[in-house]
């Protein structure tokens, strides 16, 4: 009995979309940390590449073993492979 209580509250679950990892299933991009922690280095030593956010990755790439070990853990994390998230009414 209480294995099919189980299975109905999953299914009930999944239906109705209140899936627990639901706010996993996107990635939200860059983050306010993200953006303090690298800043700073941007400033100091890719400012010549602002606004051209790719050349300022590419550069803080370059200079990974000079920049702060915040900035450092940001650029070294990982693409993700989820889709970006939408934000409501901006479809």
């Amino acid at each position: 009995m209480a294995f099919r209580v189980a299975i109905a509250v999953v299914v009930v679950l999944l239906m109705g979309g209140a899936s627990p990892s639901y706010a996993a299933a996107c990635d939200p991009g860059t983050t306010q940390a993200d953006i303090d922690a690298c800043t700073p280095e941007v400033h100091a030593h890719c400012g010549e590449f602002i606004p051209d956010r790719d050349a300022i990755t590419r550069c803080l790439l370059a200079k990974i073993r000079i920049i702060s070990a915040a900035c450092r853990a940001v650029m070294k994390r990982p693409p993700s492979r989820l889709p970006p998230c939408r934000v409501p009414g901006n479809n």
